[in-house]
């Protein structure tokens, strides 16, 4: 599956969102597991973007922090040097927790490489998951697949988006809202969420964007039987 980052440009600020997974580890993430790959930042769909002027990171949630840091002079620096890293407090106290506890078999030591060097350069910007970011950005709580995952609402006088993460991984989901994966931090949050969120965003002209769908990700609930469906943009 291909991997999507979303570049944001409005007046002087520019974000990065939904930036997943970087290369310069090679991270066990449980037994016979061992994820090795080329940094995105020197050969993939970062490659194009100058880090210097990104304004802010956006995490919608910490098992997606891939690109965060990379290796400087064999240490884990930020990617984006200026930027402030945005993770939602309850996300991140969840997530220190469970790196305390050793409980990272799923996502490997992702904590230890991609969110503390953000800490240690002062990088960081802790909000709460309802936060207004900037005219036309906001926080959306998503809670569920993790307990502190949001979504980022884009507005715009032509049309608006919303970066929803996980809250949804697979477009079956919308036909069967009470499925939730096995990824998943609380189960029965995660079904909440996302039959409220269907219910919420059915016929609207809000263009909806899971991070897991295949391309091209973006497109629009809608009404099927007793539940609902995803169209893709051009269908």
């Amino acid at each position: 599956m291909k991997r999507a980052r979303w570049s944001i440009e409005g007046g002087v600020l520019t974000i990065v969102g939904r930036t997943v997974r970087h290369g310069d580890w090679g991270r066990e993430r449980s037994a016979g597991c061992r994820l090795t790959v080329k940094s995105a930042v020197k050969t993939g769909s970062l490659a194009k973007i100058d880090p210097h002027p990104i304004g802010f990171v956006l995490r919608t949630h910490v098992d997606h922090v891939g690109w965060n840091a990379r290796l400087g002079n064999g240490r884990w620096v930020p990617t984006f040097p200026n930027a402030k890293y945005i993770f939602a407090r309850s996300e991140l106290d969840f997530w220190l927790r469970q790196s305390e506890r050793n409980l990272m078999t799923r996502t490997g030591g992702c904590v230890a490489d991609s969110v503390i060097p953000i800490f240690n350069a002062g990088c960081e910007l802790l909000v709460e998951t309802d936060r207004q970011i900037d005219d036309g950005l906001a926080l959306e709580p998503l809670p569920g697949h993790t307990p502190g995952t949001v979504g980022l609402r884009i507005s715009s006088k032509r049309r608006d988006t919303i970066l929803c993460g996980d809250v949804m991984h697979h477009m079956i989901q919308c036909h069967i809202p009470g499925w939730s994966t096995i990824a998943c931090a609380d189960r029965e949050a995660a079904r909440a969420t996302r039959e409220a969120f269907l219910d919420c965003y059915a016929e609207t002209d809000v263009t909806v964007v899971p991070s897991h769908f295949p391309n091209p990700m973006a497109g629009a609930i809608v009404p099927c039987g007793e539940a609902f469906a995803f169209r893709y943009m051009g269908e």
